[in-house]
């Protein structure tokens, strides 16, 4: 469903570069922009992208390392975000990923620490049968039921993984 969506973009010459990876010179093209005080509607279309993708590397290229718990207003008005809520909102989650990364990482460093390698060729043998099984999983479903059944039940799995990380990033406190 993202990908036919991706396509119908990058189908349209005014958002023709949707979802494709940014060049060192347009990050230093977009600071500029935004300096110059242009619209993030102006800004999208020089960069024949989205409205949503400008404002999410602005968001992240320029607000995030500028963000100091107490400027999210000041922050807000000058790159032009009427709606400074989502603007935290955005800013909290990307702290809370961080977060959670940074922990991931650091139980990760203890286990390796404290595993030993019995532990570590166990857990990985086991890491390789799963996608063993996956592997044939996924080969029974497409003999079972033709590519197309194959290729809609793998888009239910990709949402699927999607939605997980989103529930997993979300703080319900």
């Amino acid at each position: 469903m993202y990908k036919n969506f991706l396509q119908e973009l990058r189908l349209n010459p005014e958002t023709c570069n949707a979802g494709k990876k940014w060049e060192i010179n347009e990050d230093e093209l977009l600071v500029k922009y935004v300096n110059d005080n242009k619209y993030h509607e102006e800004i999208a279309k020089e960069f024949k992208r989205t409205v949503g993708s400008i404002r999410a590397r602005i968001l992240d290229k320029i607000i995030f390392p500028e963000y100091n718990k107490e400027n999210i207003k000041e922050l807000a008005e000058k790159y032009k975000f009427d709606d400074v809520e989502y603007l935290e909102r955005m800013i909290k989650a990307r702290i809370t990923r961080e977060e959670r990364s940074k922990e991931n990482s650091r139980i990760s460093k203890e286990i390796l620490e404290n595993e030993t390698k019995e532990d570590y060729d166990m857990r990985m043998q086991e890491i390789k049968e799963k996608k063993l099984n996956k592997r044939i999983e996924r080969k029974k479903i497409k003999t079972a039921g033709g590519e197309k059944y194959y290729e809609l039940l793998l888009n239910i799995v990709e949402r699927l993984d999607r939605i997980e990380k989103k529930i997993d990033g979300y703080d319900f406190t």
